[in-house]
């Protein structure tokens, strides 16, 4: 089947193969505190976003460039969180208590994993389905390695970025000076989100004691769905196209 869809703005953009490849981190970017809307209702949560390049030489875009692929997590360590599964899976063990009292994202930036892609039901979106540690021989990177602070946010990275991610990140409460929301999602103690340590996207995690059992059941599902959830809707909607830096993934077809 043909590589080349339509994206639903108007342009040619080549999407990510189907398969098992090296990936290098070359973006972690703390979006802040976003708001959504989907299956569990409204929430506000801090976000990030980790991008990775595919270092394949059979495997390339058209201009010769390396593939890469985005993913969007909610910045917390909660044991039942998408992004301890992955960060977990990536390193080849658990976290350990101290790690779980702050683990600092910067640290997973140039480092190399296996990632398995597979593409949306339609065929026109390539996703992550699966990170795994990476031992093996380390191929030359070839993008630059970015990472972007929300409480220590330099400018000119900001600038780079396109005029709707960086509007997303402006609006965040962490950026923009405003209030925090008053706590996470219900169900979600509002520990478990990033911290507010200036120069460090680092994330953490309080555990599950204190919960009623209501509330513990309403974590447990939120922590084991939202993410995959949002990234769903982000896709379904072609939000996932307007938060990132489109011209670094979604590259036009010449």
């Amino acid at each position: 089947m043909s590589t080349i869809v339509k994206s639903t703005g108007g342009g040619d953009f080549e999407i990510t193969p189907a398969g098992t490849y090296i990936g290098r981190c070359i973006k972690v970017i703390d979006l802040g505190t976003q708001t959504t809307t989907g299956q569990f209702g409204t929430k506000s949560q801090r976000k990030v976003m980790v991008t990775w390049e595919l270092l394949d030489d059979k495997v390339k875009m058209a201009d010769g460039r390396p593939y890469a692929v985005t993913q969007f997590y909610t910045a917390s360590l909660h044991e039942k969180s998408k992004l301890r599964a992955d960060l977990e899976a990536w390193r080849g063990r658990r976290f350990d208590d101290k790690e779980l009292e702050g683990f600092d994202l910067k640290d997973v930036l140039g480092k190399y994993c296996m990632l398995q892609i597979v593409h949306s039901a339609d065929g026109q979106y390539a996703n992550v389905n699966a990170i795994m540690s990476y031992k093996g021989d380390q191929p030359e990177g070839v993008n630059e390695l970015v990472i972007f602070d929300i409480d220590n946010p330099d400018e000119e990275i900001l600038s780079t970025m396109s005029e709707k991610m960086q509007a997303k990140i402006k609006s965040s409460p962490e950026y923009s000076g405003s209030d925090w929301p008053s706590g996470g999602s219900e169900g979600e103690d509002p520990k478990d989100v990033a911290s507010e340590t200036p120069g460090r996207t680092t994330t953490t995690t309080s555990g599950s004691s204190g919960y009623d059992k209501a509330k513990e059941q309403r974590n447990k599902l939120d922590a084991e769905k939202d993410d995959d959830a949002e990234v769903a809707s982000l896709v379904a909607s072609g939000l996932e196209a307007e938060m990132a830096d489109a011209p670094d993934f979604l590259q036009p077809v010449k």
